[in-house]
């Protein structure tokens, strides 16, 4: 039987690939099931193992899923690699489970090898960006400049952001399989099917044919995935109890401190300065940590505020779980958030999230090397937020960016 493949590095991304099969399906496209592959070329296996607890509970009462496969850096040791360095293509099928794949689903090609692996054992089938997130799509040498980096150029500086930087660096160019496309070092997919698309350099938009999810198709598809996560709801349910929305806030702060791009004492100081800015003295804050992150907020952010708020934190277990699916926790409650969540909020949920970032922020907390990268992510969030409203759901919400001036 067919099978379709859809890598995903984090549950986010399993949300859009969902989606994004979920839409092919519907269009009569195809009549595969589909097999998710947790793969994440940098990430250290604890993490990925993490991520798998989490992946296996959203696809666990998903009928059109019929299986999710996890590969670590440790078995990826025991695996047979060919002279180009990727996975040998029968130690792909074998692992994969079919002989016959018609589409590979994946987010994007930056740091990881497993889609030309993929590729190389399924020469025949069609591939389909999902886009980082719920729809971001960038060329890999273009996603290496969003991020500060020239291709070639040295990286100094040995924080966890370098040593990821240093793996990005040592992987293969993407676009080993003969028949495919490549530019500016990334494989060019057969198709974009993303949720909210947005093209950080408009490299990709002009070239590659899109299809939107529509709006319904991802309302059902993430309405089924919170039904599989059934413990999520529960805890949900129970913690909403004790932090009601009336008094309560939600912080999701981003990783910029496990990520060494700020230090502890300015990441404490821009999220105390947040919840002052946006929370009421005398309410409470609840911390969903960055699904990734180490560090624990709380009893930092209370020595900080001096006891003027109630400061909690969820626990690992949960705050590796997208935002998306903690949808009934989010009603009417102030959500302060400095990443993406306040574009995909406001799109499934009308939930307009509060952003402290900004360029004044930047600028007194963040170190002079980061602020461009920073300023520009902002603009990725807060430009297609502005578009939402007027956007035809049919083309790209947003194309280009103002560090690529010919976009």
């Amino acid at each position: 039987m067919t099978r379709a493949v859809a890598h995903v590095m984090t549950p986010t991304n399993l949300i859009a690939a969902l989606c994004a099969f979920q839409t092919h399906r519907k269009q009569g496209k195809t009549k595969s099931k589909l097999v998710v592959l947790l793969e994440n070329g940098h990430a250290p296996d604890d993490v990925t193992l993490a991520a798998a607890n989490v992946l296996k509970a959203m696809v666990r009462e998903l009928e059109f899923v019929d299986k999710l496969l996890v590969l670590t850096i440790a078995d990826r040791a025991k695996m047979g690699l060919q002279s180009n360095g990727r996975l040998a293509e029968q130690e792909v099928i074998s692992f994969v489970g079919s002989p016959n794949i018609d589409t590979i689903f994946y987010p994007h090609d930056l740091s990881s090898d497993i889609v030309p692996s993929l590729l190389d054992a399924y020469p025949n089938s069609r591939l389909i960006c999902t886009g980082d997130g719920f729809g971001q799509v960038l060329l890999r040498n273009d996603h290496l400049q969003f991020l500060g980096i020239e291709p070639e150029e040295e990286q100094q500086e040995r924080g966890v952001l370098s040593r990821v930087v240093d793996r990005l660096r040592s992987l293969p160019i993407v676009g080993g399989s003969r028949r495919r496309r490549r530019k500016a070092g990334s494989l060019l997919p057969d198709q974009c099917a993303l949720v909210l698309p947005v093209d950080h350099s408009g490299g990709i938009a002009d070239q590659i044919p899109l299809t939107v999810c529509p709006r319904e198709v991802v309302g059902d598809t993430i309405d089924a995935v919170i039904r599989s996560c059934r413990a999520l709801t529960s805890y949900l349910e129970e913690i909403s109890k004790s932090y009601p929305s009336s008094s309560c806030a939600l912080l999701l702060p981003d990783n910029f401190h496990d990520a060494g791009i700020i230090s502890e004492q300015n990441e404490i100081a821009f999220l105390a300065e947040a919840i002052r800015r946006h929370c009421a003295p005398g309410s409470g804050v609840l911390i969903k940590p960055h699904p990734n992150g180490r560090f624990r907020h709380a009893p930092h952010l209370q020595a900080a505020l001096g006891g003027a708020f109630a400061i909690h934190e969820v626990n690992a277990d949960w705050q590796r779980y997208p935002i998306e699916l903690w949808r009934d926790f989010l009603k009417s409650r102030t959500v302060i958030a400095p990443g993406h969540a306040a574009l995909t909020l406001k799109y499934l949920y009308d939930v307009d999230v509060a952003q402290p970032l900004d360029e004044s922020s930047i600028r007194l907390y963040f170190p002079e090397q980061y602020r461009a990268f920073l300023v520009h992510a902002v603009d990725l969030t807060m430009a297609p937020l502005e578009r939402l409203s007027e956007w035809d759901r049919k083309t790209y919400l947003y194309k280009g960016y103002k560090m690529n001036p010919a976009a």
